[in-house]
């Protein structure tokens, strides 16, 4: 993109980019999680992905909007004690039995099954995805850990707000390796507008608010399940069991929820950890 003069842009865009100070707000008290969704989400494959973060729809919100997640049958179970600690999540309530259950036998292979149903948390964002057929706005899903360095990015002065459409930036996410061994790193482009050319404003103008609209608002696609339809996966999670089709089975569960877990340990919430943060917002909510 050719260097200009980006003063009348600045004016059209300069205000639209993250709230900071939610951003500094949310690093610090962690987030607030709501449901999850297996929508048909932009995930980060092996070697570098361009990307560019959008700005949220809401200037008071943050860049991106933070989910929860069982993975039971094959399909994600969105995690409805995340949604409100207060709500029954029966995918927990099993979890918590199996958990219980290794902590008296310390047998390991029931840990793995508990853990393969803990809520495994997820982010999503509006994001600009760069390739050679042509920049594409996608809902980008990633784990804590990418979510952690776009955010220390942004609170970093000699960067700023990176989703700013007139003075942020592009970043490169790198992934290497699979499951448990799954890398990511951070690579910050240099300032940059979002689309066109700073020498033609009205046209860069016109670009720039043609990917902005094209943006999700990021909590309505989440989705979760009521707690009758929570019992009715666990329920046949169980039958599956009584059936054989465990560990024992040539397809076994475990080793397909492994498969098909994007972001190994950074993003696995163990039930006791859940808890812990779940009893800390209620004491936050009680002074």
């Amino acid at each position: 993109m050719a260097k200009g003069n980006t003063k009348g842009l600045e004016e059209l865009f300069g205000s639209k980019g993250s709230s900071l100070d939610k951003l500094k707000e949310l690093k610090e008290r962690g987030d607030r999680v709501g449901g999850g969704s297996s929508g048909n989400y932009f995930k980060l494959t092996e070697g570098t992905t361009e990307v560019r973060i959008l700005p949220a729809i809401n200037d008071e919100d943050a860049f991106y909007y933070a989910t929860a997640y069982h993975y039971v049958n094959n399909k994600y179970v969105y995690c409805r004690k995340y949604l409100d600690e207060d709500a029954s999540c029966p995918v927990c309530s099993h979890a918590s039995k199996i958990w219980k259950k290794y902590k008296d036998t310390g047998d390991e292979r029931i840990a793995e099954e508990a853990k393969s149903l803990f809520a495994k948390q997820q982010f999503i964002y509006n994001a600009l995805v760069r390739n050679q057929e042509g920049d594409k706005v996608v809902v980008l899903q990633t784990g804590k850990g990418v979510k952690d360095d776009l955010i220390g990015v942004c609170l970093d002065d000699n960067y700023g707000d990176i989703t700013n459409p007139v003075k942020g930036r592009d970043v490169g996410v790198r992934r290497k390796g699979k499951n448990k061994a799954t890398s990511y790193q951070i690579m910050v482009r240099d300032r940059s507008i979002l689309a066109g050319d700073e020498n033609d404003p009205k046209e860069a103008a016109e670009l720039i608010s043609a990917i902005l609209e094209k943006r999700k608002v990021l909590h309505e696609l989440v989705k979760y399940p009521t707690e009758e339809e929570a019992e009715k996966e666990v329920k046949k999670y169980l039958d599956a069991d009584a059936n054989g089709e465990s560990e024992d089975s040539p397809t076994p569960r475990k080793s397909t929820i492994t498969e098909t877990t994007e972001d190994s340990d950074e993003d696995k919430d163990t039930f006791d950890e859940i808890e812990k943060q779940l009893s800390a917002a209620k004491k936050k909510r009680g002074k």
